[in-house]
C-alpha cells in the first residue's frame, strides 16, 4: 500500500522550504496537504484532531522555542522527553542543519537553513523524510527509487521549471481573457528551451528507471506527469520545436507524448496500484489537456470519488475542487460547481481557492453580497494564514497565492463598479497592482535559493521579464484605461 497523502504542518515562515517540498511530492504523485501554524499550541491542536492524511509532517516549529524535545499532550497521548529526542537525534541528522525523527504516523523535524548551498540542503532533508515515511523492509523499493527520483529532481534543477511552468498557466486565466490579452503563446526562448530539456531529460531518466525488473508506482507517476508538463509547454509555444538539433541554433528533440499513450500507461499504473489516488487524478488531468478527450476526465473524477469512498475526505479536499472547475469549465453549471467548491471548501476550511471560485459562482448569477463574503473569506485566509498577518508578508507567499489574491482583488473591483462604489473599486485596483509586483519580486521563492547562484540568476531574470508575469500588469493597466482611474 502507497503512502499517498502527507499534511505538513509548519510555521507560514517556512513557505520556501514548503515550496520546494511541494514541487518533489506533487511529482511524484502524492498529495501535500499544507497547514500553517502560528504557535506550539496551534501545532498540538492539529495532531490532536487529525487530517486524514497517511503521515503528518511537523516542520520546524523551533521559531516557538520547541528546543526541549516533541510536543507534550495531556491525557492519555504520550508525553515524549527531551533525552528520548536527543538519543533519537543522533541517527537522523540532516547534515549539520538538524533531524527529522519519527513516531507513529508523524515526522517531526527541526533545522536551521543554511544561507548558502540551499539546494545540498533540501535535497537531504527531503531525503531524510523519504527514509522516515518509507521506513519499513517492505517499504524498500519504493523508499529507494524515491530516493533516485530526489536525486534527479536537483540535478535537473526542476524546482525552478516546475514553479516558472506553473505560472503559464496565467496565459489562459479568465480575467486575461475577458480583457482579450489571454490565450497567447510564448517564443521557445533560452529558459522556456531549458525547461523542456530539463524535463525531457527527467522524462528519459524516468524510462531508464523502469527497465529494473520491479518498478515503484512513485517512479511510474513521475515519468507521467513529466511528461503531461512537456504537453503542456508544447501546447503554448508559438513554433512548434524541430525535431533535432541544427546548427544554425534549432530546437533539441523533445519526447511529446499523445495524450491516449499516456493515459494507456496510466491504465498500466491503475492495475498495479488501484488504491492510489493520484493515478486517477493524472488521468483527468491528461484528458483535459487534450480536447478530444475532455469530456472523458469526468468519468476519472467519478473513479476517484468512488476510490475515497469510505475515508477521510479532508485529505482530498481537493477532488471536490478541481471536479468543480472541471464542471464550470464543460457545462458552465455555475450552481452545480458551487456545490463542489463549498463541499472543498467545509473539508479543508484554509481552502482560498475553493472560497474563491465560490465567490466567482456567485458573482456570475449577480449574487454580489454573496460574492463579497466568499471573497473577503479568500483574501482573509491568505493575509492571516499564509502570509502571517498584518502588514503582508510577501516572502511567505507562494506564486499560487499571490496568483489567486490578484485575480479576488479584481473581482472585488469589478463588483464594486457595479454596485458604483468607486473609491473601493479603485483601492481593489491598487491593491491587485501591488499583488502583480509582489508576484513578479517572487519574495518566497528568493529565500529558496542562495542569491549568488547561477540558477537564481537565471530563473529571477525569466520569472521577471516573462509573458505570463507581465500579463498581471496588463490585465491592472487594461482595467484602469477602461475607467478612467488611477493607481494610489
Amino acid at each position: 500500500m502507497c503512502v499517498s497523502t502527507l499534511r505538513l504542518i509548519r510555521p507560514a515562515s517556512e513557505a520556501p522550504v514548503v515550496e520546494v517540498m511541494k514541487e518533489f511530492f506533487f511529482l511524484t504523485g502524492c498529495l501535500l496537504c499544507d497547514k500553517p501554524v502560528h504557535s506550539l499550541k496551534d501545532a498540538e491542536e492539529e495532531l490532536r484532531k487529525g487530517g486524514g492524511t497517511d503521515i503528518d509532517i511537523v516542520l520546524n516549529l523551533n521559531v516557538f522555542y520547541w528546543e526541549d524535545g516533541l510536543p507534550k499532550w495531556s491525557g492519555d497521548a504520550q508525553v515524549y522527553e527531551s533525552a528520548w529526542f536527543k538519543q533519537e537525534w543522533a541517527d537522523s541528522s540532516i547534515g549539520n542543519s538538524g533531524f527529522a525523527i519519527r513516531n507513529d504516523r508523524s515526522v517531526f523535524v527541526t533545522y536551521q537553513q543554511p544561507k548558502r548551498k540551499k539546494m545540498k540542503f533540501y535535497r537531504k532533508l527531503i531525503d531524510r523524510l523519504i527514509f522516515q515515511i518509507w521506513n519499513s523492509d517492505e517499504d524498500a523499493l519504493q523508499r529507494e527509487q524515491l530516493f533516485i527520483l530526489n536525486r534527479l529532481y536537483f540535478e535537473h534543477h526542476l524546482l525552478g521549471f516546475l514553479q516558472s511552468k506553473r505560472a503559464l498557466r496565467m496565459m489562459n486565466m479568465g480575467e486575461a481573457l475577458e480583457l482579450n490579452l489571454g490565450q497567447q503563446t510564448i517564443s521557445a526562448d533560452c529558459y522556456i528551451r531549458d525547461m523542456l530539456l530539463a524535463f525531457n531529460r527527467f522524462y528519459q531518466d524516468t524510462v531508464e528507471l523502469q527497465r529494473e525488473t520491479r518498478v515503484s508506482p512513485y517512479t511510474r507517476y513521475a515519468n507521467i506527469n513529466i511528461a503531461r508538463k512537456i504537453r503542456e509547454v508544447f501546447q503554448l509555444l508559438e513554433k512548434k520545436p524541430a525535431a533535432k538539433w541544427s546548427e544554425d541554433g534549432g530546437f533539441p528533440s523533445v519526447t511529446y507524448c499523445s495524450a491516449g499513450f499516456l493515459l494507456e500507461a496510466l491504465g498500466k499504473l491503475y492495475r498495479q496500484e488501484p488504491q492510489y489516488p493520484g493515478t486517477l487524478f493524472l488521468a483527468a488531468r491528461v484528458c483535459q489537456s487534450e480536447p478530444s478527450q475532455e469530456q472523458n476526465a469526468g468519468y476519472y473524477y467519478q473513479k476517484l470519488f468512488e476510490t475515497i469512498a469510505g475515508k477521510d475526505k479532508r485529505a482530498y479536499s481537493f477532488i471536490y475542487y478541481e471536479y468543480g472547475r472541471y464542471i464550470e469549465r464543460t457545462e458552465r453549471n455555475w450552481r452545480r460547481a458551487l456545490r463542489y467548491f463549498a463541499k472543498s471548501a467545509h473539508l479543508t476550511p484554509l481552502s482560498y481557492q475553493a472560497f474563491f471560485k465560490m465567490g466567482c459562482c456567485e458573482a456570475k448569477n449577480r449574487e454580489f453580497d454573496t460574492a463579497q463574503i466568499y471573497f473577503k473569506n479568500a483574501i482573509r485566509i491568505i493575509w492571516r494564514e499564509f502570509s502571517g498577518g498584518r502588514p503582508i508578508a510577501w516572502e511567505n507567499l507562494s506564486l499560487p497565492c499571490i496568483q489567486y489574491l490578484f485575480k479576488t482583488y479584481m473581482w472585488m473591483w469589478k463588483i464594486c463598479l457595479s454596485l458604483a462604489k468607486y473609491s473601493e473599486a479603485q483601492a481593489y485596483l491598487g491593491k491587485a497592482w501591488n499583488a502583480a509586483e509582489a508576484y513578479r519580486e517572487n519574495q518566497c521563492l528568493r529565500r529558496a535559493y542562495n542569491p549568488k547562484s547561477g540558477h537564481w540568476k537565471e530563473l529571477e531574470s525569466y520569472h521577471k521579464n516573462s509573458r505570463p508575469v507581465l500579463l498581471l500588469r496588463e490585465i491592472v493597466r487594461s482595467s484602469l484605461a477602461s475607467t478612467s482611474m488611477f493607481i494610489p
